[in-house]
């Protein structure tokens, strides 16, 4: 539960110091373990994530100051944007390595007054697709990488949070080189290994790692991605241990050409 009362926009206090500059360029932060001990050094103070012990949540610190905390949630920055009125932080929020998903929120910060939660059930992502995009007239966009075969974004103007999906152009839509290898080497020969468990080879996918399950519930998602394929040839790298070579492999499940 949350350390604060809140209404659809969450109120948290601290002190606020400092001035916005609209034309700072967006501050990535890498999505490793690190990121969950990093500081952000923001206009009004340091943001800080305390990693929890045992039972206890992560904490979200203002120079300090505690200003979230959700039960069973593990938390990470994935990059700030200064606009002409504000600051904004982006977090995520999982329940750790058992979630696939990360749950998002920004954190406006702006000089002499509170600072704002902005969220959503819609603003999740897989953590390798999220992205923020540069600022167009203030207006924050994230990447939330794929829905239904299409695009994903989330909208931030002012303080309204939109979601839109918007189709893939034929040149994009391609399954990226890495996640394409990434199926090539090493959920085929899953498929091969889930034979000890599944002899007849049937759904071999049913076998699977709950880590390649869950990246695969992903790469479901995207728009070059041939599922029907991808399972035939899983299905047969079982039966019969036989792997194609990895450019037949990308044209057919990936979209490669």
């Amino acid at each position: 539960m949350y350390v604060v009362r809140r209404v659809a926009v969450v109120l948290l206090s601290c002190l606020l110091l400092g001035c916005n500059d609209p034309q700072e360029a967006t501050k990535p932060t890498t999505t490793t373990d690190s990121a969950r001990v990093a500081s952000i050094a923001t206009s009004v103070g340091t943001l800080k994530i305390a990693i929890g012990e045992n039972t206890t949540p992560d904490s979200l610190f203002l120079d300090g100051e505690l200003v979230f905390q959700r039960e069973r949630e593990q938390l990470r920055f994935y990059g700030q944007q200064r606009r002409s009125a504000d600051e904004a932080v982006l977090v995520g929020s999982s329940c750790g390595v058992s979630c696939p998903t990360e749950q998002l929120f920004w954190i406006l910060l702006k000089a002499g007054t509170k600072p704002l939660i902005i969220e959503d059930r819609q603003f999740y992502a897989y953590p390798l697709d999220i992205k923020i995009l540069p600022t167009e007239d203030d207006k924050l966009t994230v990447d939330l990488g794929f829905s239904q075969k299409q695009r994903r974004y989330a909208d931030l103007v002012e303080q309204s949070l939109s979601f839109r999906l918007e189709p893939v152009a034929e040149n994009d839509k391609a399954l990226t080189g890495d996640l394409c290898t990434w199926l090539h080497t090493e959920t085929l020969p899953a498929c091969i290994n889930a034979r000890t468990t599944e002899p007849d080879c049937v759904s071999p996918q049913t076998e699977f790692p709950d880590y390649i399950d869950q990246r695969l519930g992903m790469i479901n998602e995207y728009p070059g991605y041939n599922k029907d394929v991808f399972d035939a040839l899983c299905a047969n790298a079982c039966a019969k241990e036989d792997i194609p070579d990895y450019k037949t492999f990308a044209n057919t499940v990936c979209g490669i050409r």
